[in-house]
């Protein structure tokens, strides 16, 4: 089987993805801001992957630190 690669072909409109709403409260914070959630597993680990991608998507200008808050509560802090 054989791929053919066509250039300049638009991508159509609607299809990039939207970022979460986590991401875009990443994006946003100040030093000192921070937001809590209800962190089950899976819910944890992906808040912790995109704190880790806002990170480095800033070169490290934008560090976060989190916290649990008791229970299944946490907190997510912007500290630099």
């Amino acid at each position: 089987m054989e791929i053919k690669i066509e250039k300049n072909v638009p991508m159509p409109e609607g299809t990039r993805r939207k970022k979460s709403p986590f991401t875009l409260a990443l994006e946003k914070m100040e030093i000192g801001d921070s937001f809590a959630y209800c962190c089950q597993n899976p819910q944890r680990d992906k808040v912790l992957k995109l704190v880790y991608q806002v990170q480095k998507r800033s070169k490290n200008k934008k560090k976060f630190t989190t916290a649990s808050t008791g229970g299944t509560n946490r907190r997510v802090w912007r500290i630099h």
